[in-house]
């Protein structure tokens, strides 16, 4: 194998199989949809820093940004959507 260590990337793998097979349970349970539950498990698996810039590409209404606003340096939120994301500027710091 090339530079990258086979369990390791197994294990995480794993992870996030074990991740994803609990969150669709908590999802099946609550009504959470597909998309939610995988931004969440995506949001979860990053780990953010207060040094962290977060782009959120699609952002729609920019939940995600929102969330990442008292963890991250700076959060971008993007979406093609003018009327998803709409959203009050000072939500995200207030």
């Amino acid at each position: 194998m090339s530079e990258y260590d086979k369990e390791r990337v197994a294990q995480l793998f794993d992870g996030k199989a074990t991740a994803k097979a609990i969150a669709a349970l908590k999802t099946i349970a609550s009504g959470e949809s597909i998309p939610q539950m995988a931004g969440e498990i995506a949001f979860e698996q990053l780990k953010l820093k207060t040094q962290d810039v977060l782009l959120d590409v699609g952002t729609g209404t920019g939940d995600k940004v929102i969330r990442a606003a008292h963890i991250c340096r700076q959060e971008i939120g993007v979406d093609i959507s003018q009327i998803s994301a709409i959203v009050d500027p000072g939500s995200a710091t207030g």
